[in-house]
């Protein structure tokens, strides 16, 4: 993968029926801690490619009638949520997916030189 390509907006899949998205240059192999395997994305790996990356939590993120539709209805879909993007300028969307506990969201954005 060309890191100048990495994270390119335009390769971010349309959400699906539940709302969910995944860059695929979040599949890249080197994301993966020694330990934790394929399931973990390592921030320090992202940061070492020349991003850093946050994630957000559906639970603190999203609108209350979201929320109590996800958490009380048990209704799966989280298309109307748009997650909040960290503060300060460049960050991109690259995912939305769901974990045992809440689904969420991740943004990466190009570390400024001298900020690594």
């Amino acid at each position: 993968m060309n890191d100048q390509t990495l994270f390119d907006p335009a390769r971010l899949p349309p959400r699906d029926e539940y709302g969910m998205t995944f860059h695929p240059d979040l599949e890249d192999e080197r994301w993966e801690h020694p330990d934790l395997g394929e399931e973990y994305l390592s921030p320090e790996a992202i940061l070492a490619a020349g991003f850093e990356s946050r994630q957000v939590a559906f639970e603190y993120d999203a609108p209350e009638e979201l929320k109590e539709r996800y958490y009380e209805s048990g209704e799966p879909d989280v298309s109307d949520w748009k997650p909040t993007s960290p503060e300060g300028e460049g960050w991109v969307l690259v995912g939305i997916w769901d974990t045992e506990n809440d689904p969420y969201a991740m943004f990466v954005r190009r570390v400024a030189e001298g900020n690594a």
